[in-house]
């Protein structure tokens, strides 16, 4: 019986190494195909549990940038309000003092060069810490997932680093609320406070401050990085901190700025912005009498047949009483049901400054791991 095994064995040697090999293979390869599912379901589990921290740490990222935009929008406001001297005028012009048409003139400019200030500066302070807080927190994510010295980006860093725009609050919108009366003195000079306007007419009007502005080398919105950022790095005032850091990441944030992406976002929103102001100042033109400023500024309410106007781009108003309708834009306090005021709630649900902000968080959080 072992002689014919042999024999058996020795005739079909061939087939039983083949199926040796096959079958060493096979097992082999169940091996490799377990260990390979097994690290591959730990990489998975790895990248998942990676995105959901991520994703944790972007949206509170967001709501910090809304709070500190939250924060420093009503100084922003305030600032703005001091800079430019309506509520003087018209405590002036109530009072009868000086001359009442040059009050009126004057007060004119200043309530559009007021909004206009109030826009630009608002959607540059929207911007520049949306970017700044996205870029920091990138930083931040990374260097965690690397598990590197976290203490770069300490809490007196990060202070630091966000302390830039105080230069904004402090100079910035000073050089803009005078900017801003020098185009729209230019853009009403020629328009008399008696000449009655259409809502397209006061489009045109925002147009053409915003066209002037564009043709001026100093216009806010092609050179952010000198209104937002300190001209010039000094290590000494960053003290405590890594300053080679500190210059890397204000030199980075002043490159994002003067990118043509970011001009191209900033116009596209101010646009939106003042498309905004003409869908508000609209609700004036439908029911005239529901200005009811005009009883503390002229001493006259409007007049009974004006409840009659239903076609709204056929309704024309003078100029003076439009004022005070712009006069009154966006100095209203939020509700109680509201975080934000209009005012500055319309920058943060804008969908690309959003988008801005995503995209720099994931560029400056990427990790290879």
């Amino acid at each position: 019986m072992w002689s014919g095994m042999k024999t058996f064995v020795y005739r079909h040697k061939k087939k039983f190494l083949v199926g040796g090999i096959v079958i060493s293979g096979a097992i082999l390869a169940s091996k490799y195909t377990q260990r390979k599912l097994i690290e591959w379901q730990e990489q998975e589990a790895k990248e998942f549990l990676m995105k959901t921290r991520k994703d944790q740490h972007f949206r509170s990222t967001e709501k910090t940038c809304n709070q500190t935009i939250c924060s420093l929008a009503e100084t922003l406001r305030d600032t703005i309000t001091k800079i430019t001297n309506t509520d003087d005028l018209l405590i002036k012009i109530r009072n009868g003092e000086g001359n009442k048409v040059l009050l009126w003139e004057d007060l004119k400019v200043q309530v559009f060069a007021q909004l206009s200030s109030l826009l630009y500066s608002g959607l540059m302070l929207v911007i520049v810490l949306r970017i700044q807080l996205n870029v920091i927190g990138g930083y931040m994510f990374k260097e965690k997932m690397d598990s590197q010295t976290y203490d770069i980006f300490s809490s007196t860093f990060q202070e630091h680093y966000l302390s830039l725009c105080h230069y904004f609050l402090n100079k910035g919108v000073k050089d803009i609320c005078t900017l801003m009366e020098k185009h729209t003195r230019f853009v009403l000079e020629n328009i008399s406070l008696k000449q009655k306007l259409s809502l397209q007419d006061i489009e045109h009007i925002f147009w053409a401050i915003q066209s002037s502005l564009n043709n001026d080398p100093f216009d806010p919105l092609r050179n952010l990085p000198k209104y937002l950022l300190p001209p010039l790095f000094i290590n000494s005032v960053y003290k405590g901190v890594d300053a080679e850091k500190m210059k890397l990441i204000v030199d980075e944030t002043f490159d994002i700025l003067d990118s043509e992406e970011v001009k191209s976002i900033a116009d596209s929103c101010i646009k939106r912005a003042y498309s905004n102001v003409v869908d508000k100042i609209a609700s004036t033109y439908y029911s005239v009498p529901s200005m009811n400023l005009n009883a503390t500024y002229f001493g006259k309410s409007s007049s009974p047949e004006d409840n009659d106007f239903k076609n709204i781009t056929k309704v024309s108003i003078p100029l003076a009483r439009i004022v005070p309708v712009i006069h009154g834009l966006y100095k209203e306090p939020p509700e109680e049901s509201e975080e934000f005021t209009p005012w500055i709630h319309q920058f943060l649900i804008m969908d690309n400054i959003n988008m801005l902000g995503a995209n720099l968080y994931d560029a400056f959080s990427y990790s290879d791991l």
